[in-house]
């Protein structure tokens, strides 16, 4: 060991700026459930901190980890092109996948193709079905994008053997925060008429798509880190 160097069992786990993410994480949770807990006592900030509505802060916050991710990526990726050959064409399908999260995030693309995936219903409408507040697309358009996300995976797996836990921290957490887009939004049906229950169910489903956000971008750093001169290398 070098003299001066900081031993490995005492290095931080994360670096400094994923951490303050996690940290602006549990702020942008906390002060949703904290104002439900108050009763909402001023509009404005129950709107601009609502985990429930569209183009608030969580919202934007959320699109702009996801745009982050897609473009250390991109331009990881562009950066090696030259000893990746014709992969580097597939490869460029996984910051597009970002980019189509992060404008989600604002667009609402999933809400659109689950009103559409409401033709599917009996009577074409999700009306009186246990699917009356969510509609079906967890089943038409989550699972097969599961299926699909495992296939570009198991692709571009020969791109990240210098950092395979960067692939690890990519896949965990897409998975986690598909698992309170898909798994937990599932369960609002259930909570529908209890207005502390369903603040529940919102703050763990839009915790897990968050904190999912933070763990792509932390494994798109840190592979953007292992092979890329601009960033700073991991030490040895």
């Amino acid at each position: 060991m070098q003299q001066g160097a900081i031993p490995e069992n005492r290095r931080l786990p994360v670096p400094h700026w994923i951490g303050i993410l996690i940290i602006v994480d549990c702020v942008v949770v906390g002060v949703y459930v904290a104002d439900h807990l108050l009763g909402s006592p001023i509009r404005y900030i129950e709107e601009f901190v609502d985990l429930n509505r569209e183009g608030n802060l969580p919202t934007w916050y959320s699109s702009v980890k996801w745009f982050l991710a897609a473009s250390l990526l991109a331009v990881t990726g562009y950066v090696n092109r030259n000893h990746r050959g014709r992969s580097v064409w597939v490869f460029a399908l996984l910051p597009l996948l970002f980019v189509l999260f992060s404008l989600d995030e604002i667009a609402e693309i999933h809400e659109y193709l689950g009103h559409l995936s409401d033709a599917l219903l009996p009577g074409g409408t999700r009306d009186g079905t246990p699917f009356s507040v969510t509609g079906i697309w967890m089943f038409v358009v989550g699972l097969p994008f599961l299926i699909l996300f495992g296939l570009l995976v198991r692709n571009l797996r020969h791109w990240f053997v210098g950092a395979p836990s960067s692939l690890i921290k990519i896949i965990v957490g897409v998975v986690v925060s598909l698992a309170g887009a898909i798994g937990v939004e599932g369960l609002v049906t259930f909570v529908i008429n209890d207005a502390y229950l369903l603040a529940l169910q919102v703050a763990v489903e839009e915790a897990l798509e968050i904190a999912g956000g933070t763990i792509v971008v932390w494994g798109c750093y840190e592979y953007a880190r292992s092979c890329t001169s601009f960033l700073p290398r991991p030490s040895a």
